[in-house]
């Protein structure tokens, strides 16, 4: 049977774009928050619920004679036993990752509801679990690891969680911001990368709106983005497997300058080719399942991360 090797056409679209862009653009999932002082950076953190939410109404009754603590815990906890899967299929999917944190349910449904800012808090044993990234892996990326297509074969996709992060600060500040960067799900190729940063002139929200509106050659001047030293990155695929090290913590340093104007700026973070000799060596190494991770790719707007800055005095 001939199989289709899609690097151009539809299935690679579909991949970037479903696991991607319309789980991550502005509205859709959890926004991160900054608050910058004349004393450092405040990050809000909320570790134990007080009420259920909204989502969990049907269980109000029982929580007021159970810990909600348990019963959210339940809720968004990855029961892997309930995907459809064989014991055997299961442990060649996530077999290669961490094994999942106890508080894992708790501390997702924290992020979900924006009430867990300190990203830089979780380690490859959270930000490693495809539940954890994807807003909806049961509903999005699960089916194909349920039905897998022989035919198939998905070079390109990656994304950002999360996608956007507000940042209150004032002329002077320094601060560092996180978020994660991986391989979308159903990805079958080694994909090589470069961490690049840029100043979108226009910046939309889910609704397509204009929300900021800016030079990118000014605003260059008001902000310092230092990217981390490990700017070249390979991210492994995932499928048939979760591979270790698909997805990546992203940790950057801004810093506004003095004569910064009052104002809302958008800095935005994603990937795009890396280094030929980085390209040689893994194109070397990985033969045909290797990949740029920009090959053949049309913009995806909005970027995959967007800080979003209101400087005041």
């Amino acid at each position: 049977m001939k199989k289709s090797y899609t690097v151009l056409g539809l299935i690679v679209i579909v991949a970037v774009l479903i696991y991607a862009a319309s789980v991550f653009i502005p509205g859709f999932g959890p926004s991160g928050l900054i608050i910058v002082t004349n004393d450092g950076t405040v990050e809000g953190t909320i570790s134990e619920p007080s009420e259920p939410i909204d989502e969990l109404s049907e269980f109000e009754k029982i929580a007021q004679s159970k810990d909600i603590r348990k019963l959210i815990s339940e809720e968004y906890y990855p029961h892997r036993e309930n995907y459809g899967l064989s014991e055997n299929m299961i442990e060649g999917i996530f077999g290669k990752l961490p094994p999942i944190p106890e508080d894992f349910g708790v501390m997702k449904y924290l992020i979900m509801q924006n009430k867990w800012y300190d990203l830089d808090f979780f380690g490859p044993e959270y930000y490693e679990q495809p539940e954890f990234v994807f807003t909806n892996f049961e509903d999005v990326g699960l089916g194909r690891y349920q039905n897998p297509n022989p035919t198939e074969y998905t070079p390109i996709g990656w994304g950002g969680f999360v996608s956007n992060i507000n940042a209150d600060t004032f002329p002077g500040a320094e601060f560092y911001v996180t978020f994660f960067m991986f391989t979308a799900a159903g990805v079958q190729s080694y994909q090589g990368a470069q961490l690049i940063y840029f100043y979108p002139s226009v910046s939309k929200n889910e609704a397509g709106n204009v929300v900021v509106s800016q030079d990118p050659e000014v605003v260059s001047r008001y902000f310092d983005v230092t990217l981390p030293e490990e700017k070249v990155l390979l991210f492994p695929p995932t499928f048939p497997s979760f591979e270790s090290g698909w997805s990546k913590k992203i940790r950057f340093h801004v810093r506004v300058h003095e004569d910064t104007l009052e104002g809302k700026y958008v800095i935005a973070v994603d990937l795009g080719n890396p280094p030929a000799e980085n390209s040689k060596e893994w194109l070397e190494m990985y033969d045909i399942q290797y990949t740029n991770i920009g090959a053949g790719m049309v913009q995806i707007s909005p970027p995959h991360f967007r800080l979003f800055i209101n400087v005041t005095k």
